[in-house]
């Protein structure tokens, strides 16, 4: 559920938040809470959640993946390209774009490399990488692309058409947000960390006194998230700027360090919710399932309200309105 909230807050920041809003300690403070709890853990989820697909149903595995990349592109259709070009045509604002040309924008808004584009072909990887030794390559390649993704970063050919592919690959262009590289580490984290509970017969209750598996299990993984903590700090302290610069390209210090952050973070709110579960288990059981709907539906609200309020207008009090009624709509 904070998960989920920080997710909507942070876009409502970036959409209608004003510029000295956005640079204020509070605004610096909601950035900082949309890093590592917000989009890596969602994705560490998904790759330790298609753990628990079975082998025989990689084809279904790779059909949802698709769905959820065709989602994002229609998302990205009806959130951008149609208020942009009604607006533009109509003169009811102005929209600076990614481009020099309208039809260029089209183009950049309706493969904006969002989150769901992401999603959906890191899980159809995901799913594909646990068909071969998943326990010895899992580990591997997320080293591998954590190391070698800064120097993949804005290599493109002179086709224009082919370079849309290469941003989801490891694009770096304005409107790549989440490209493979390096953000196909957290899901392979989780997938393989599903893999050490699967194999192991352990519960995925890692604070359960009922299974001594469970606990000494949980344990290891505290130690892998401790391990890829202290790692990635260490690498960022010696090159802050080049780890730490742009969230959505990071470097490797900040990968293994959000990796490790992520781990922790998880354990940590794993045994808050089971202090809390008597309380709030039905909404957050309500919110998971219906996480996709809230994403889809509280960005939709966002793009299309640009109709009614102006963007980049509003201090900390419009934000958190705005964002309280949207998260309102977006959970109903």
């Amino acid at each position: 559920m904070f998960r989920d909230s920080i997710m909507v807050l942070s876009h409502v920041q970036l959409m209608y938040g004003s510029e000295e809003f956005i640079e204020s300690y509070l605004g610096y403070f909601f950035d900082t809470l949309a890093g590592p709890p917000a989009a890596p853990v969602f994705m560490v989820l998904m790759g330790f959640f298609a753990v628990y697909t079975k082998k025989t149903q990689v084809k279904h595995g790779l059909k949802r993946g698709l769905i959820i990349f065709l989602v994002g592109l229609i998302l990205n259709l009806v959130r951008m390209v149609i208020p942009y070009a009604l607006g533009i045509k109509f003169s009811l604002f102005s929209y600076e774009g990614y481009g020099a040309t309208f039809g260029v924008n089209i183009v950049f808004f309706l493969f904006e490399v969002d989150i769901l584009l992401f999603a959906g072909l890191a899980y159809g990887i995901t799913i594909l990488l646990l068909q071969v030794r998943p326990k010895i390559i899992l580990p591997i390649i997320f080293f591998i692309i954590a190391i070698i993704s800064p120097y993949l970063w804005g290599i493109y050919t002179n086709n224009s058409v082919f370079n849309i592919f290469l941003d989801l690959i490891w694009g770096n262009r304005a409107h790549v947000a989440f490209p493979l590289f390096p953000w196909l580490c957290y899901p392979i984290l989780g997938a393989w960390i599903g893999i050490l509970i699967n194999s192991n017969g352990a519960t995925q209750d890692f604070s359960s006194g009922k299974n001594q598996e469970s606990q000494k299990l949980g344990k290891r993984v505290v130690l892998v998230g401790l391990f890829l903590l202290i790692l990635g700090l260490t690498i960022v302290l010696i090159d802050i700027d080049g780890q730490i610069g742009d969230y959505y390209h990071s470097g490797t210090g900040a990968v293994l360090l959000y990796s490790g952050f992520v781990i922790l973070w998880l354990f940590f709110i794993l045994n808050i919710m089971k202090i809390l579960e008597g309380k709030i288990k039905p909404l957050i059981v309500y919110i998971s399932i219906n996480l996709t709907s809230i994403y889809c539906i509280h960005w939709i609200i966002l793009g299309w309200l640009l109709f009614l309020i102006p963007s980049a207008a509003y201090n900390a009090i419009g934000v958190l309105l705005i964002f309280a009624i949207i998260f309102q709509i977006s959970a109903l």
